[in-house]
């Protein structure tokens, strides 16, 4: 660590700028049609411009042992507003160098040092050429993470100049890559967004580009301090098509009631009533710890859910994901491999949740469910009179009576249907292939089990694999007595239904 003023830096390290060439961010271009600019015509005039002097932030890097290569330096102002720049940022390339030109501290402007230059000290770029650094430079030098933005009557304008942070007090350097990590939030289900956060966006986030009045802190009974984004202000990325403006989180939706619910990376599952996270700090997701961020090597990394109102139940580490759902939508399905054709199935009222709210989609599925299902999914109609000895007053029976009138299903004999067995993949596959009337197909099986296929299945698993309805596991066989989970139930029957 080293402290020094700009009188130092004057007298011991290069300054850059001469005190006359105006160097010039660009303002946002106002056209919604052409945000980036590339043709450099600056349209909306520049936001700042000054005739600058400064220390390149390269040679105070270097006073404290450098940058070390995929790292990010963190220039912190007064007021801790923050911005992250890349290592290519900092120690250029020549493609980035002929754009950007050098980054520097400037601690003079227009004839005066700090204090009476009075946004000192400030981050300038020192492109040649028209000594601009524009939106299109902006796009061209900087990764995708470390762009800036201005949200302004529904349209997002990258604004270049968000990086020129001013009255500049701390820099921050790192000599070893911090893991990366990216947050996914999906409020697809109540007619919002889907927005995968970076871990450098949400830094940035917090400490600038939507105010620093978005951090968010909690102190736990052991006397940490947690920092992070209030969870109601991921909510609001998401919630309805507003991702970005002064009122994007929607009151009026999360007074009406829906269900946030968070992924670990391990898949666990908190579930978060919308009420409970309107507009307070009784949850916040956080990213660093005691003024650091969450180490690599802890298990709550890289964000964990604290505040006043985290307990037990809705405690959760290694936060992943954020799906915003209807309420008494389904709380256990967010990143299962099978969540798009369950969400499919249930869309089109063939299969439904428990009333707890949850899908349980490992839970293995049972013949008369099966049964319902594709009755409900392929649209069978009829009266069928057959009534097994077994399901007569069974919750299923009419379904299962339709289904055997139609050929579809069948008992073991002419009483037994056993509507409570689990279904098998076999029975699965049969009762698929005549639901979607499909052609048999004349091949053969190659998994490594074919033989244990039944007689009266195969014709019909030969053809549900030809259409990619079904298939095997990984290790190439096709347990065709295996017991099927409600996940590959609702997987098979949207598959089906597209082969059809």
């Amino acid at each position: 660590e080293k402290t020094v003023d700009y009188k130092w830096m004057e007298a011991n390290l290069e300054v850059i700028g001469d005190g006359k060439t105006v160097y010039k961010f660009e303002g946002i271009t106002n056209d919604p049609n052409d945000v980036w600019d590339p043709a450099e015509t600056y349209p909306g005039g520049f936001k700042i411009a000054n005739a600058v002097k400064g220390t390149r932030i390269r040679d105070l890097c270097e006073l404290v042992g450098g940058m070390g290569a995929g790292t990010e330096t963190v220039l912190v102002a007064k007021d801790g507003y923050e911005t992250r720049l890349p290592y290519s940022s900092i120690y250029t390339d020549p493609s980035v160098q002929e754009r950007q030109g050098d980054a520097i501290l400037a601690w003079w402007a227009d004839g005066k040092y700090v204090p009476d230059y009075v946004d000192g000290m400030r981050l300038f770029f020192t492109p040649g050429g028209d000594n601009v650094y524009g939106q299109w430079d902006m796009h061209e030098t900087l990764p995708e993470q470390y762009w800036h933005y201005y949200y302004g009557d529904g349209v997002q304008y990258p604004s270049c100049a968000g990086l020129a942070t001013k009255w500049i007090t701390e820099l921050r350097v790192y000599s070893i890559p911090l893991g990366d990590w990216t947050l996914e939030l999906d409020g697809t289900a109540l007619g919002g967004l889907e927005y995968d956060v970076s871990k450098t966006y949400f830094e940035q986030a917090l400490a600038c580009q939507f105010g620093a009045n978005h951090k968010a802190s909690y102190t736990d009974d052991k006397g940490r301090v947690w920092e992070g984004m209030p969870l109601w202000f991921l909510a609001g990325f998401v919630d309805d098509q507003d991702l970005h403006s002064d009122n994007a989180f929607n009151d009026e939706l999360a007074r009406a009631g829906y269900q946030v619910v968070l992924t670990a990376a391990d898949g666990y599952t908190v579930t978060i009533n919308s009420a409970d996270i309107i507009r307070n700090n009784d949850y916040i997701v956080a990213n660093t710890l005691n003024g650091d961020p969450i180490p690599e090597d802890s298990s709550d990394w890289p964000l964990r859910l604290v505040g006043p109102a985290v307990k037990g139940g809705t405690s959760i580490s290694q936060l992943a994901r954020i799906e915003l759902v209807p309420a008494g939508g389904l709380t256990d399905i967010a990143g299962h491999w099978a969540e798009e054709f369950i969400r499919e199935l249930v869309a089109l009222e063939a299969i439904s949740g428990y009333p707890d709210g949850t899908f349980k989609p490992d839970n293995k599925i049972s013949r008369a469910e099966f049964v319902s299902i594709l009755v409900k999914a392929f649209g069978l109609e009829g009266q069928g009179d057959k009534v097994f000895a077994d399901t007569a007053g069974h919750w299923a029976q009419e379904a299962i009576a339709t289904a055997a009138q139609q050929g579809i299903a069948s008992g073991y004999d002419a009483n037994t249907f056993g509507p409570n067995a689990p279904v098998t993949r076999e029975q699965m596959a049969t009762m698929l292939v005549k639901a979607a009337g499909l052609e048999p197909w004349p091949g053969e099986l190659y998994f490594a089990d074919s033989d244990q296929v039944s007689g009266w299945a195969r014709e019909a698993v030969v053809t549900a694999v030809h259409h990619a309805i079904i298939a095997g596991y990984p290790d190439n066989t096709f347990r065709p007595q295996g017991n099927a989970t409600r996940a590959e139930a609702a997987t098979v029957v949207v598959k089906a239904l597209a082969a059809k």
